[in-house]
Order: C-alpha cells, then structure tokens, then sequence
C-alpha cells in the first residue's frame, strides 16, 4: 500500500477502535506481504494497540492474504473467550503467494468458527482475486461484507461503513 492508502488505512482502524472497542474486548494485527506475521498478539490494551497502528508501514512485493487471514483465525480459536470474533481485513493486492490456506478453507473456517469478517479491497481489479475476497467474505457469522474501492480517496469512506457495521449500525447487504 501507498503512502496515502496506508496512512488512510491506518486513520481508518484507529477510528474504528476508538468509536467501537469496549472494556473487555480484544484487537490484534496480522501484517502481511509475501508472508504474515503477528504484528500484535490479541489485548485489551487499546492504547498498545493503537501505537501499533499508527506503527503499521507500507508493505510491498507478493500478497499472501489467504495465509495472513488463516493465521487470524488461528489466533483467535487460541484463546478461550467468550466474545463475538471479528476480523476486518485491508489489502491492496491479490493473493499470489500463499501455501497453507486457500479461500475455500478460510470460509469453511469461518462458517464453522462463527466469525463475522470485513474485507476492504483498495484497488484489487483481478477478477478471479475479487470473486475469491467475496467467497471468504460472505462466509461471515452474522456480518460478511467485502468492501471495493478503488482508490485512497475511498478509503475513508469505506472505514465509516467499517464501523457502522462493527457497531451494528447498518443492514449488511448480501
């Protein structure tokens, strides 16, 4: 992601943090580009995770997007918790290097585990990667929403979506 796409990006999950997270709930940051990697295990610190946010930095090269997603839903079957799991998800590019998940086996999960997922698509335009981001979208619990803009200037648009629907506050179209 470009500077103005992550900088918006990251303006983005900071308001949806701090308008929706309550006492009690969990955040957490799976980066990703050619593999994923924790960038913040799961916490109620929602100043600690704010700072890893505004941390967050433009990622380039391959997009392992399917494995990024996998490794989310694997951190939150890791603890034993009794909150409604959501993953909201944010790329910019294609999956083109992931081995261990594939779109099927991310929705069979997320079916099975009960999780309401969010994708937002910055100007993916392959459309077998965009049939693929709805598959796995729409897989979602109670809210499965694939968001697609096509440029930075949507972004900010698309997070107020984001946060209507995390807090519930929008019918989810199917």
């Amino acid at each position: 992601m470009s500077g103005g796409k992550i900088r918006r990006a990251r303006n983005g999950v900071e308001q949806v943090l701090s308008r929706q997270m309550n006492a009690g709930d969990m955040a957490g940051i799976v980066k990703f580009s050619s593999t994923p990697e924790i960038e913040m295990r799961l916490s109620r610190d929602m100043q600690k995770v704010s700072r890893a946010v505004k941390g967050l930095s433009s990622p380039g090269g391959p997009t392992a997007l399917w494995d990024a997603l996998g490794m989310a839903i694997e951190r939150v079957l890791e603890l034993d918790i009794d909150l409604e799991p959501w993953i909201v998800c944010v790329s910019d590019g294609a999956d083109n290097r992931s081995k261990t998940w594939s779109p099927q086996k991310l929705a069979t999960a997320i079916q099975r585990e009960g999780i309401n997922i969010i994708i937002l698509s910055v100007g993916v335009t392959e459309e077998s990667a965009l049939t693929n981001m709805h598959l796995v979208a729409k897989a979602g619990k109670r809210v499965g929403e694939m968001l697609e803009v096509a440029s930075s200037e949507d972004i900010d648009a698309a997070f107020s979506r984001i946060e209507n629907l995390v807090g519930g506050g929008l019918e989810v179209q199917r």
